[in-house]
């Protein structure tokens, strides 16, 4: 159980995109504690892994996406409020925001047989009472968001125009003039950026590192836009704007098949 503005890296980016790809409704794919079976615990030992990237800053992602092409049986459980406690060790965002969608989309690459096939989604079994999104207690700070996207926007368009085609910049210029308080980045808009990023990324159009880092004005605009209408929505409304993000992507999805090569 988490805030609203807590793993906002999850909610929009890594659980719609992960039940996209592989068919299961997960909620917490990086969740941050697992119970294995032993099977599992065999084929997670013999793999290649442990010496690369993944070991070090994906694997609890490895680990998920693992269960789930294997065939494995997967069950979430609810384990009550997840505190995370601030360190000064954090890296900067656009550090995390490598760290964390780098391994998502190299796993996309390893498992692109599993994920072609796939159509739609279906729910994972849930033990305990179930996991929600709590209200903001307090006031939600957006501006500082807006004004990286928009900063974005205006220093790292030629960078952006190498990811995504200009049909996409296109329907993102206008969100640059958009009062604070009027900010929306559509979910369906979103995850056409997402899968642009994933598709320049699998071609190697620029620097990995560097590509994944111009992402993080585009997903500031997204979370200002989600706290937003959060914000202004009950908390019963919330499952409802979760389950918009995910069919977004799964609707996205079908460009992604079109598109990889």
């Amino acid at each position: 159980t988490r805030a609203v503005s807590e793993g906002t890296l999850t909610t929009n980016l890594l659980a719609p995109w992960t039940r996209a790809l592989y068919g299961k409704r997960i909620q917490q794919p990086i969740g941050g504690c697992v119970g294995l079976s032993a099977g599992l615990v065999d084929r997670f030992l013999q793999a290649d892994i442990w010496f690369s990237d993944l070991a070090v800053h994906g694997p609890d992602l490895w680990m998920t996406t693992e269960a789930l092409v294997s065939g494995a049986r997967v069950v979430e459980t609810h384990l009550g409020r997840k505190i995370v406690e601030a360190s000064s060790a954090q890296p900067d965002l656009a550090t995390t925001v490598s760290r964390v969608v780098g391994p998502l989309f190299r796993l996309m690459e390893q498992h692109h047989a599993v994920w072609e096939e796939v159509r739609g989604s279906v729910p994972l079994p849930r033990t305990g009472e179930p996991a929600a999104l709590l209200p903001e207690t307090g006031g939600i700070q957006v501006e500082r968001m807006v004004r990286a996207f928009r900063l974005g926007l205006k220093d790292l368009l030629p960078v952006w125009e190498q990811i995504m085609p200009e049909e996409t910049l296109t329907r993102l210029y206008p969100l640059g003039l958009l009062a604070v308080e009027e900010f929306q980045f559509p979910p369906a808009l979103w995850a056409r950026v997402v899968c642009d990023f994933a598709l320049a990324f699998h071609e190697r159009r620029l620097s990995r590192d560097h590509l994944l880092r111009a992402l993080t004005p585009l997903y500031l605009g997204r979370v200002a836009a989600f706290l937003l209408e959060a914000q202004a929505a009950p908390a019963a409304r919330l499952p409802v704007i979760l389950e918009t993000i995910d069919r977004a992507f799964e609707e996205e999805k079908e460009r992604l098949r079109a598109r990889w090569r």
